[in-house]
């Protein structure tokens, strides 16, 4: 199909199609306005000739999938996908060098990987384009909400609106180079897109995001296929057709490499030749073609060397570094510390300021980066020269995932992490400005910004984060973000406080911030902290300022209503994750130890009520959940995908159960309002028996391992019953009666003596202790003057397990069960 007009509105001009010389669509800024603006917008000038935009080739089944999935929708994200190097970012300059659309690449630039400043690039080039200075930035400067994901959306919305006026019918189209990149979101912040971004179905109409990604990391919002979701694989056909076509045009095309044509020349080289060895060796990724372009045209690299090249593009930079640069006799001391260097830090630096962090000499550094390295490096044009890494894959390799460890490496894994590290340390103690501590001048932008990033992965955070002027001068998504590294108690409660206190900061600007710092670091406890900021404090406190004393850690909000289960699910590849459902109709996963949501999964059409975490023998981890749609449904915590929906409850399902059977499949059991209890096959989503006596809602249940016996499931619920069930067969078991009000929680305690007793709590005020050996009643535990709603087992060392409840008259009640 013909391509899509996209649109910029008036205030942008194009480039052309001269790619040689031309430019992307640019932001027309009048003198006089915007200048503050435009300071937000990344010149991505230099892509050109980084991603050779000039020769790009092919991708036209990619750009037309994007053309028709604009047409044919209202609104929605196109997310490209691939592995690293296999040429997303040269797709995504082409079509900012070719289309009028607002642009973002996490690659140009100090802070663009962080999401506000994502967020206030694109808003500064809508805001130019469509001519919204006056209504977001009347003098030219960015209000205080801008920093909230929202504030994006609402800039969209009127571009939108001017789009309507002066290009009715034209798709307003975002594209985003590198979510995979992107820092993560500040608590409370998130939109379940990398940057801040708006979700999909946020969107105004006639609104699109182009924007890709690597392989690997969660993009929840994205799991629906309708919002168009493109992968290019490094292994397709498409794609080594394309690097064909690339290698043809470059070698016989009109305007040929003339370089390396007389290259091969010299060594009697055909052009099909080269081009098909070269082919094999890449494999379809694009950047390891250029490194090896780039080796060949600097004369580092025979082209009769293409042959022994290694297939992957990880595998190249280990052979690289291997049998290239640790070989030369400066790498220990000069070469790896200056690579580490590079690797660590988040801006471009010159070889002089490279030179003076590592304490080698300036030349030799230079000698280094304009050598061997050169073709790994981002090199700006104007003096001073300033370096930076080329591609994010090559400082991978400074840390590790688990699925990249290599231990046949010899130890070069290790050696880099060290190395960066140390690199870490090393900026670490250069950004803390000099002086006195307690009157440090926290002024530059670059310390404000990634300062925690380098303290935090040079274990400094803790100490830091017990200076309240470091806390105040950087930014404070900036700290939260790594506040997991942290790894002492006095830097945990540091950034507790900190949280806290950004609240009350913003909303008594008259007050100082050292104040609320000191009130909020007494309150949880974080007492070097609130001596430090004490010296900035003479304000005295109050009682009301000093009413609380709980302790936080952080708050997980991403849940639009009200929050009813949670679960924690610890997976086989040693992450621990918590889950949590309620009303809003989602399960949302979250990584406790950032803060940061993971897949959020969708598909139950009513409250979710209940969830169950499942560790089957010899398989996944699973996550199970269950609602007021009838249904339960198992998902796949570790990528977010579901799996079976279990269906023939005809009521709101209220409980879940996990059943390791012995010598046997583990068992999902559910509860509803339909009166059943139901077993599954969660293996295979196969329906087991359904077990019927209840003559109401069934709302809990609990698992009994009885010592020397089978494994019984009980249940209960309104009819005032508990029921015992053998879930090997199906069988009913005993009916304990006494209650006389509904059963509304079940707890399993185990006794010093080997014995295990069931604990129920009712309506009635009551709980009550059974023995489901022999279904003789145990002592009545009175106290509570409303229902109880709540049972936890306490297991203390040394001590005999205690029974925690909890109910309706706001109290709870601890006893030390004694079925005697």
């Amino acid at each position: 199909m013909s391509a899509v007009t996209w649109s910029l509105g008036p205030g942008a001009i194009g480039a052309g199609r001269d790619l040689t010389i031309g430019g992307p669509v640019t932001i027309r800024v009048v003198q006089g306005s915007f200048d503050r603006l435009a300071d937000a917008i990344f010149d991505v000038e230099e892509l050109a000739d980084q991603l050779d935009v000039a020769r790009f080739q092919g991708r036209t089944d990619f750009i037309g999938k994007i053309d028709q999935y604009i047409a044919t929708h209202d609104r929605g994200y196109t997310l490209i996908r691939g592995e690293a190097g296999v040429g997303k970012s040269a797709l995504a300059a082409h079509l900012v060098w070719t289309r009028p659309c607002a642009y973002h690449f996490t690659r140009v630039g100090a802070g663009a990987r962080i999401p506000v400043e994502a967020r206030k690039n694109l808003a500064a080039q809508l805001i130019g384009a469509w001519d919204l200075a006056g209504q977001f930035a009347p003098d030219d400067t960015f209000p205080i909400g801008a920093a909230r994901p929202d504030w994006l959306g609402k800039v969209l919305r009127a571009a939108a609106r001017q789009r309507d006026t002066f290009s009715p019918g034209a798709p307003l189209v975002l594209v985003v180079d590198g979510l995979d990149e992107a820092e993560p979101d500040p608590p409370g912040m998130d939109t379940g897109v990398p940057l801040g971004l708006p979700a999909p179905d946020s969107l105004p109409p006639g609104v699109f995001v182009v924007a890709t990604s690597r392989l690997g990391p969660p993009l929840d919002r994205f799991q629906d296929g309708s919002q168009g979701w493109f992968t290019l694989n490094v292994d397709d056909a498409s794609n080594r057709q394309d690097m064909h076509d690339y290698l043809t045009r470059l070698l016989t095309g009109p305007h040929p490499d003339s370089q390396l044509v007389r290259l091969l020349d010299e060594q009697q080289i055909t052009s099909a030749a080269f081009t098909a060895t070269l082919l094999d060796r890449c494999a379809g990724v694009w950047l390891y073609l250029q490194y090896v372009l780039a080796d060949i045209r600097a004369g580092r690299r025979s082209p009769t060397d293409v042959a022994s090249l290694p297939v992957g593009l990880r595998t190249y930079y280990m052979q690289q570094i291997r049998e290239r640069w640790a070989v030369d006799h400066h790498w220990k001391r000069l070469r790896r510390p200056t690579l580490a260097l590079i690797a660590a830090l988040q801006r471009p630096a010159t070889a002089t300021e490279l030179a003076e962090l590592a304490c080698v000499d300036r030349d030799d550094v230079a000698a280094w980066l304009e050598g061997d390295l050169r073709a790994f490096l981002d090199v700006t044009r104007p003096w001073p020269r300033t370096y930076t890494m080329r591609h994010q894959s090559l400082r991978d390799l400074f840390t590790p995932t688990r699925t990249q460890v290599d231990h046949d490496d010899g130890g070069l894994g290790d050696e880099l992490h060290y190395a960066i590290l140390t690199a870490h340390s090393t900026l670490t103690d250069h950004f803390i400005p000099a002086g006195d501590p307690a009157r440090r001048a926290w002024t530059d932008d670059y310390t404000r910004t990634h300062l925690p990033h380098h303290a935090a992965y040079a274990g400094r955070l803790d100490d830091l984060v017990q200076d309240p002027e470091f806390l105040l001068a950087c930014q404070p998504d900036g700290i939260l973000r790594h506040r997991h590294r942290l790894t002492t108690p006095a830097g945990t409660a540091a950034v507790d406080a900190y949280e806290q206190a950004l609240d009350d900061i913003n909303r008594y600007p008259e007050d100082a911030p050292t104040w609320w710092l000191h009130i909020w670091a007494r309150k949880t406890r974080a007492t070097t902290l609130a001596d430090n900021a004490a010296h900035h404090t003479p304000r005295p406190w109050t009682i009301h300022t000093a009413m609380w004393t709980g302790t936080t850690h952080r708050t997980l909000a991403l849940h639009t209503s009200t929050v009813l289960a949670l679960a924690v699910l610890s997976l086989p590849d040693g992450r621990t994750l918590l889950a949590s459902a309620g009303n809003d109709h989602t399960v949302q996963l979250w990584d406790p130890a950032t803060g940061q949501p993971v897949p959020c999964l969708t598909g139950h059409t009513g409250t979710v009520t209940a969830l169950a975490v499942l560790s089957l023998p010899d398989g996944p981890t699973l996550l199970a959940s269950a609602g007021n749609d009838h249904t339960v449904r198992l998902w796949n915590p570790a990528t977010g995908q579901p799996g079976p929906t279990l269906t023939g409850h005809t009521a709101p399902v209220n409980a879940l159960a996990v059943l390791p059977l012995p010598d046997g499949p583990t068992l999902l059991a559910s509860a509803s309002d339909d009166h059943t209890v139901r077993l599954w096959d969660p293996a295979t989503g196969q329906a087991g028996p359904t077990l019927t006596g209840h003559t109401d809602w069934v709302r809990a249940l609990a698992i009994l391992p009885l010592p020397d016996g089978p494994t019984l499931l009980a249940s209960a619920g309104n009819d005032h019953t508990v029921r015992l069930w053998d879930p090997a067969t199906g069988q009913a078991g005993l009916t304990l009666t006494g209650h006389t009000g509904w059963v509304t929680a079940l707890a399993v305690l185990p006794l010093p003596d080997g014995r295990t007793l069931l604990a129920s709590a009712s309506a009635d005020h009551t709980v009550r202790l059974w023995d489901p050996a022999t279904g003789q009643p145990g002592p009545t535990l009175t106290g509570h003057t409303d229902w109880v709603r709540a049972l936890a087992v306490l297991p203390l060392p040394d001590r005999p397990t205690l029974l925690a409840s909890a109910g309706n008259d706001r109290t709870i009640l601890v006893w030390a069960p004694d079925f005697e």
